[in-house]
C-alpha cells in the first residue's frame, strides 16, 4: 500500500514505532499549554500522517527527525490557533456577561424606582441617607456588622426613630430589591 502519488510504502512509517515519541511530545505540549492532551494528541497523530506523506528520503534526514520537526512545528501552530480561539472566546463571554449585569442593574433599578414610593416613610428616609453617604460609609456597612450596628444607631439618634422601625424598612428595602 502506497501514500499519495510519491510511492514511499506504509510499512516503512509504523505508528507502534514512533507512537513513544508522538506522546511524549504531546503530553508536553499539553502540560505548558494547558490545554486537553487527547486534544493535542489527536493533532500530532494527524501530524503524524502528513509527516509520513511529507517524508522525502533523498533529503538524508531521518524519519523520525522530520517528524520530530513536524511535531513542533504542527503543535505550536495547533496550541496559538486554539489560544487565540480561547481568548477570543473569552472576550465575547466578557462582553456578554457586561451587557447582562447592565441589563439586571437596570431592571433592578427600575423595580426599585417602582417600589420605592409604596415605602414607608422610614424606608424612604433610610434609602435618602444611604444614597447620601459617603461611598466609604456604605461599603463598610455592608462588610462589617460593627459599622451596621453603628450606622442603626446613628439614625436612630439623628432621626428619633426606634431600632424595631429602622430594622424594619431595611427589611422592606431589602424584600423589593430580592422580588
Amino acid at each position: 500500500m502506497f501514500l499519495s502519488n510519491k510511492k514511499i510504502p506504509v510499512q516503512r512509517f509504523p505508528l507502534v514505532k514512533y507512537e513513544r515519541l508522538i506522546k511524549k511530545i504531546s503530553f508536553e505540549f499539553s502540560r505548558k499549554s494547558g490545554l486537553h492532551y487527547e486534544d493535542i494528541e489527536s493533532q500530532a497523530y494527524l501530524i503524524f500522517c502528513e509527516a509520513t506523506h511529507d517524508y522525502d528520503p533523498s533529503k538524508k534526514c531521518k524519519f523520525s527527525t522530520w517528524l520530530y520537526i513536524k511535531l513542533q512545528q504542527g503543535l505550536v501552530r495547533f496550541v496559538m490557533k486554539e489560544k487565540k480561539h480561547f481568548k477570543f472566546i473569552c472576550e465575547q463571554t466578557k462582553e456578554q456577561i457586561k451587557d447582562t449585569k447592565k441589563h439586571i442593574y437596570h431592571n433592578l433599578e427600575q423595580r426599585f424606582m417602582e417600589s420605592y414610593h409604596s415605602f414607608s416613610d422610614e424606608a424612604r428616609l433610610i434609602v435618602k441617607v444611604i444614597l447620601n453617604a459617603p461611598d466609604e460609609l456604605v461599603e463598610s456597612f455592608v462588610t462589617k456588622s460593627k459599622t451596621k450596628k453603628a450606622l442603626l444607631n446613628w439614625i436612630t439618634a439623628q432621626y428619633g426613630l426606634n431600632i424595631k422601625k429602622v430594622n424594619y424598612a431595611f427589611n422592606e428595602i431589602k424584600s423589593s430589591l430580592l422580588y
